[in-house]
């Protein structure tokens, strides 16, 4: 499986077993969630590049996860995130994740619907 694969499905799968996040959201969705209702997170756009050694192959993924609400959030959504990227060191899958944290984020409302925060997350792989 490639990195890509196996991040993004360790990424969702750590998202819906946390329980806190649970609580504060209806749904983790991967890409699109378009008849989901708010508050909802759903992972988005992932893009790669080259980050391999001289003797192992690997990778950095730039991963952008939503967080859809009706109402501007307490910050425990944005907890937990930062919580659940921190924890996903560690090898799976043929894939050794070394490092993981959000590199950015931001948050507002858009004119015409709910409002959002917009984390990207930097996630580097090596071949286990």
């Amino acid at each position: 499986m490639s990195a890509e694969r196996v991040v993004v499905a360790r990424l969702l799968a750590a998202l819906i077993e946390d329980a806190a996040l649970v609580r504060a959201v209806h749904g983790v969705y991967d890409r699109r969630a378009p008849r989901a209702s708010a508050p909802y997170i759903e992972i988005g756009e992932v893009t790669a590049s080259d980050w391999g050694t001289k003797d192992r192959a690997g990778c950095e993924l730039r991963i952008a996860i939503r967080h859809i609400a009706a109402a501007r959030d307490d910050g425990v959504v944005a907890a937990r995130i930062g919580a659940v990227v921190a924890a996903l060191r560690g090898a799976d899958d043929g894939c050794e994740i070394v490092s993981a944290r959000i590199v950015r984020a931001r948050s507002g409302y858009d004119r015409q619907g709910p409002w959002e925060q917009l984390f990207e997350i930097r996630v580097r792989c090596l071949a286990a």
